[in-house]
């Protein structure tokens, strides 16, 4: 695990999700008229949505907050119907969905349908993006 290209692996996958993740969001600003300060603040829960919904709804909106919890809700859930899927194309891609999420709830099913090598890596991505997401949270807040 410790040779370069599983570092490079470890790094390249979190912030791939994130891109991703912030890119998705970005994407529906345009599809639903959300403001995209509003929408990226969604996105940037990164899956985390204990976290998000009480920090957006307490410094800055309920309904942003809310519609952060059942977005990143409906993301995890998501998730287990799609890692079976995403697998077949490349076992990495089983890490993206679940978000901040692949190192606790999501853990189990990464490693059901790949293997424990993956699962290290869905906890180190799991694990980055926890601590990320306050990170993101902090600078896309609007300030009050």
């Amino acid at each position: 695990m410790c040779n370069p290209q599983s570092i490079l692996l470890a790094v390249a996958i979190p912030t791939a999700v994130t891109i991703g993740s912030l890119g998705g969001a970005a994407l529906s600003a345009f599809v639903t008229g959300m403001e995209m300060r509003d929408a990226l603040l969604v996105g940037s829960a990164l899956g985390w949505y204990s976290l998000s919904s009480v920090v957006i709804s307490t410094l800055y909106s309920v309904e942003i907050g809310t519609i952060a919890f059942l977005a990143n809700m409906l993301r995890e859930v998501l998730a287990f119907l799609a890692i079976p899927l995403l697998v077949k194309i490349n076992k990495f891609l089983a890490l993206a969905p679940s978000g901040a999420a692949t190192m606790d709830s999501g853990l189990p099913v990464v490693i059901k349908y790949t293997n424990i090598h993956v699962g290290l890596f869905a906890f180190i991505n799991g694990l980055l993006l926890t601590l990320l997401v306050p990170v993101l949270l902090s600078v896309l807040m609007p300030s009050q």
